[in-house]
């Protein structure tokens, strides 16, 4: 139902088919003494590598900084942004149209999220409730068959 998801996904399909040219555009050209065909690596030690190949094509990680991500995480990194810029940013070097959001539907989908969330929270509380008195029934009903203490039991 929620468009922007659909819209994300697609922004990051696109960022992970040009991985290498949108990493180049971040960090300049890769050390090519170090990168293989399944990595490109930057700085005169490698330290940071960024994935071409397989289900992690355009991962990367830093060995100097300690940080990783997908490539909205190396945008927001490199430019030092937050995540709507990093977005806007990644639109304009994929060719995907720039979309605002739409303010309206946005309201409705918060709007669903918190009812939904306001209905399981009661729904764990009736559950939680039928399960202490469940609880509290067994115990009596436990202690209608418990034998007497003087009496030894099956005896």
């Amino acid at each position: 139902m929620d468009g922007g998801d659909d819209n994300l996904d697609e922004l990051r399909a696109a960022l992970r088919a040009d991985a290498d040219k949108i990493a180049e555009a971040l960090l300049g050209v890769p050390n090519k003494g170090l990168s293989t065909k399944h990595t490109s690596r930057w700085g005169s030690k490698g330290s940071l590598k960024l994935e071409l190949r397989g289900a992690k094509r355009g991962i990367w990680h830093s060995k100097e900084s300690d940080e990783g991500g997908d490539l909205l995480a190396l945008i927001r990194q490199q430019h030092g942004c937050g995540f709507a810029d990093a977005v806007a940013w990644a639109r304009g070097q994929t060719g995907l149209p720039a979309e605002l959001p739409d303010n309206e539907t946005d309201r409705a989908r918060r709007a669903q999220q918190d009812a939904d969330r306001r209905a399981r929270q009661a729904e764990a509380e009736a559950r939680g409730q039928a399960e202490a008195e469940d609880a509290r029934r067994s115990g009596t009903a436990w202690a209608q068959y418990r034998p007497h203490p003087a009496q030894p039991f099956g005896g």
